[in-house]
């Protein structure tokens, strides 16, 4: 995965932030951004909220990709 999509992100190539937007997320995942809310609901995908906004941490998408990955192998 890679977030050089976002051309504020394309100085730190290689490097992933702390907190990724859920419309970042939504596009690293290949999901709608409604998904990504559920996701967040179930406790699937790990966040915080400053202020308004929703961020969701990267270990977590990390982590969410990782599983989706290993069951498409089984």
């Amino acid at each position: 995965m890679s977030l050089e999509h976002s051309p504020a992100r394309q100085r730190r190539a290689g490097r992933w932030p702390l907190l990724l937007s859920v419309q970042d997320t939504a596009y690293e995942l290949g999901l709608s951004t409604r998904r990504v809310y559920q996701l967040i609901a179930s406790g699937h995908l790990d966040s915080v909220k400053i202020d308004k906004a929703r961020r969701i941490t990267s270990s977590s998408v990390r982590r969410l990709a990782g599983e989706q990955g290993d069951n498409a192998a089984e």
